[in-house]
Order: structure tokens, then C-alpha cells, then sequence
């Protein structure tokens, strides 16, 4: 699921970073057009560059609404109790024992600053 979000929300940002620079080019030209001395000749362009302006508007906020939906806000527990209740499961404690990151007072065999047997006791 995390995966997922993931690679959802690269997307969202991706399809969101396009809308900007589409949306900073058409109030370029909008800009642009407005400011001319030949404005009155190009009104049915400058029309058609505010309804365009306004739907890229729109679609920029349906990606933010989306890119919102798409964030996992997540927070781990890290005293030590925790850590040491992480350490329980075999999977957890093999790959923190080949970072070195288990303490001394995780039970017999883990004693990593020691040297000591790193075997799992459960198998």
C-alpha cells in the first residue's frame, strides 16, 4: 500500500509540476495579448487564454486535493522499549544486527558491542 502511495504521489506531483509550467504559460501570453496595442483584434484569444487559465486552475487544485489524499503521514516509536519489542521479530533483528544497531541489554546472544553470539535463540 505504501508502494502504491508512493508511486501515486510521484505521479500526482509530476502531472502537478506540468500544470504549473502550463498555467505560467498561458498568464505569459495572457499577459502578453492584454498588453498589445493590437488587443482588440486578438479578444477572442485572450477569451480562449482566460477559460484555459481557469481550467488549468481547476486542475491544479484536483492534483493538490489528490497529492493530499496520496500522503501517508507516518511516526514511529523510538524509545528504547520499543526498539527492543522491533528487535523480537527475527526479520527486524538480522538486518539490525548486520547495521550494528542493537544494543547491549537486548536479551543473550545480541550483545553486539561485545562481540558476543548473534545466532537468533529462536531457531
Amino acid at each position: 500500500m505504501l508502494i502504491a502511495a508512493r508511486q501515486q504521489r510521484e505521479e500526482v506531483k509530476a502531472d502537478l509540476e506540468q500544470a504549473a509550467n502550463e498555467q505560467r504559460k498561458v498568464k505569459t501570453e495572457l499577459h502578453k495579448r492584454s498588453r498589445s496595442l493590437f488587443r482588440l483584434f486578438y479578444k477572442k484569444r485572450i477569451a480562449a487564454l482566460h477559460d484555459e487559465a481557469a481550467d488549468i486552475e481547476d486542475e491544479i487544485g484536483r492534483l493538490e486535493a489528490w497529492d493530499e489524499t496520496t500522503h501517508v503521514d507516518m511516526t514511529f516509536e523510538t524509545t528504547d522499549a520499543a526498539q527492543r519489542a522491533y528487535a523480537a521479530y527475527p526479520g527486524v533483528r538480522r538486518v539490525a544486527l548486520q547495521r550494528g544497531r542493537l544494543g547491549r541489554d537486548l536479551g543473550p546472544g545480541y550483545q553486539s558491542d561485545s562481540g558476543a553470539d548473534h545466532r537468533d535463540p529462536d531457531n
